[in-house]
């Protein structure tokens, strides 16, 4: 998981919330309406202003990604087997 903040308070868990639906809400508005709607064989148009507004949003949103605290993991092994998909795989390093 990515974290935008310390993620230790309920102000910081509720800022991170938000920021996920506000990156899952940008995702889910521009991920090429033209063909997930009825209108595909019309073109999407959108104004200079609001595309203005979007590059601003998305320019906010990568400087807060880039700018989050690193989160130093431990890194592990998994020596069982594994169901992948209905399969049993065995994974080791």
């Amino acid at each position: 998981m990515l974290r935008i903040n310390g993620y230790q308070t309920k102000s910081e868990e509720s800022e991170h919330r938000g920021f996920a639906n506000l990156l899952h809400g940008i995702f889910g508005t521009f991920r090429n309406p033209p063909a997930h709607t009825a209108r595909a064989t019309q073109e999407w148009t959108i104004t200079e202003p609001d595309a203005l507004d979007l590059f601003s949003m998305l320019s906010y949103l990568h400087r807060r990604l880039d700018a989050r605290p690193k989160v130093v993991t431990t890194p592990f092994v998994i020596r069982s087997p594994v169901m992948f998909c209905g399969i049993e795989t065995r994974v080791d390093s």
